[in-house]
């Protein structure tokens, strides 16, 4: 009876010991996917990064352009004067 059980835990044993191994052959497969998802997610990122700093690269360029545009226009108005209770007159020339 001694021998049976003997064999009955060396055959247990061996069980554990290779679910052991498939468990770590498990985690390693894991391991690896999850490196190549954070590769890939990381790569995704920095092109977001890039891609956002090209747009507000433009924007900047646009919105720079936008002000000046406005300041431009801001300084015509201010050339211009208006005087009321003044009748407007064919013959007059205001340029």
């Amino acid at each position: 009876m001694c021998k049976a059980a003997a064999s009955s835990v060396n055959e247990l044993k061996s069980k554990v010991i290779d679910s052991q191994n498939q468990l770590i052959i498990r985690q390693q497969e894991d391991l690896v996917s999850v490196k190549d998802t954070v590769q890939k997610k990381m790569k995704s990122w920095a092109d977001v990064v890039r891609k956002s700093d090209k747009q507000t690269q433009q924007l900047t360029a646009k919105s720079v352009k936008e002000v000046d545009k406005a300041v431009n226009e801001e300084e015509e108005r201010s050339k211009n004067l208006i005087v009321y209770g003044l009748q407007d007159d064919d013959k007059a020339d205001w340029d």
